[in-house]
């Protein structure tokens, strides 16, 4: 006999929010009333995780660029440790549960802060040891990893 266990959706809201605090408690009501367990956003550091270079590039589609440069496009989209705490609080107000994917070392020790019960490593960032050690080491939630983007070598270095 199987035994089935409902899936967790979680609902990629990213920064689809385009900047704006209103917007992405929108998403996240929408999320909620879509029937999603988890809400789940993104937080980087751009001036870390980008090369100086990709930076003070254009965005290669500059219609939909929020800044001069790509790094300026990411700093737009981008909300502070304080607005996703605001972010955390209202899913809770709401009884959805508040994800991110974070993508560097300093992201991860903000949102770590914030203690959420889950943070998602995306498959981008799944080989930054550093950051990997930051929630290995200070953070007690859940941690989920994409292996989308990795070799079954390195999934293993990853997981050991």
């Amino acid at each position: 006999m199987i035994k089935y266990n409902k899936p967790n959706i979680i609902a990629e809201i990213g920064c689809n929010h385009k900047g704006d605090l209103d917007i992405a408690k929108e998403l996240i009501l929408l999320a909620k009333t879509s029937g999603a367990d988890v809400a789940k956003f993104q937080k980087r550091n751009s001036k870390e995780l980008l090369p100086e270079k990709q930076y003070n590039s254009p965005h290669p589609n500059p219609i939909n660029s929020y800044g001069k440069t790509y790094g300026e496009h990411r700093e737009f989209l981008e909300f502070s440790k304080d607005e996703h705490k605001k972010l955390m609080d209202y899913c809770d107000s709401i009884n959805i549960l508040y994800s991110t994917s974070v993508w560097d070392v300093t992201s991860a020790q903000e949102i770590t802060m914030l203690n959420p019960k889950l943070i998602k490593v995306p498959s981008a960032s799944n080989t930054h040891y550093e950051m990997l050690e930051v929630l290995r080491d200070e953070y007690k939630g859940d941690v989920h990893v994409s292996f989308g983007m990795t070799t079954e070598k390195e999934q293993e270095k990853l997981v050991n």
